[in-house]
């Protein structure tokens, strides 16, 4: 068994998508995914490539395919009969990752996911098939995103939650947010301006 089939084998057994799908009329206006099992740990492709060769790891690309299958499989069970995909709208991403035992860069789990949502084949160059993707997104120069660890927002996930919504639904509060938390500099604090 080649390394590739070893390890889909391996991340499939107790992977799961829960996707929820948020509609107004037929247009989708939010998409929410729990993945669970081994792919919560959402791999990183940064730095995936082997030393000396110019293709993913395929312990990476079996938990991308994992991660498309179980989606697929979620969004089944939704019974949803319009296609999921917000096109070339721009988008909000939030990504919650999972507790893990060793260290991880949430910047790298970022990259993946805005990857992910995009199509398995890009219509850019030849147009090549990656093998993975889940086409909710047209490209990720599409999506403004943000991936926390679970205790940033003081919680101990086992799984990944990904959320990801129409950006004129989030651009008000995210901008009030932005606003309040980093430019409004109270006035008991003292400001040091440098020039």
């Amino acid at each position: 068994m080649s390394k590739l089939k070893e390890s889909l084998v391996k991340y499939s057994s107790g992977a799961g998508c829960a996707v929820e799908i948020l509609l107004k009329g037929r247009q989708i206006q939010r998409v929410k995914l729990e993945l669970s099992g081994p792919i919560a740990h959402i791999p990183s492709l940064k730095n995936s490539k082997l030393p000396g060769r110019n293709f993913i790891n395929p312990d990476t690309l079996a938990r991308l395919r994992v991660m498309d299958y179980v989606y697929k499989q979620g969004i089944i069970k939704t019974g949803l009969n319009v296609p999921v995909t917000f096109g070339k709208d721009e988008v909000a991403l939030i990504v919650v990752c999972a507790k893990r035992k060793v260290s991880f860069d949430t910047d790298n789990c970022l990259a993946t996911v805005r990857d992910w949502l995009e199509p398995s084949t890009k219509p850019v160059g030849k147009a090549k098939s990656r093998g993975w993707g889940i086409g909710i997104v047209d490209n990720d120069r599409q999506i403004r995103g943000l991936a926390l660890y679970d205790k940033d927002i003081g919680l101990t996930l086992d799984k990944s939650i990904i959320v990801i919504q129409r950006f004129d639904k989030t651009r008000d509060r995210l901008t009030d947010f932005v606003h309040d938390v980093f430019f409004d500099i109270s006035e008991e604090v003292e400001r040091w301006v440098v020039n």
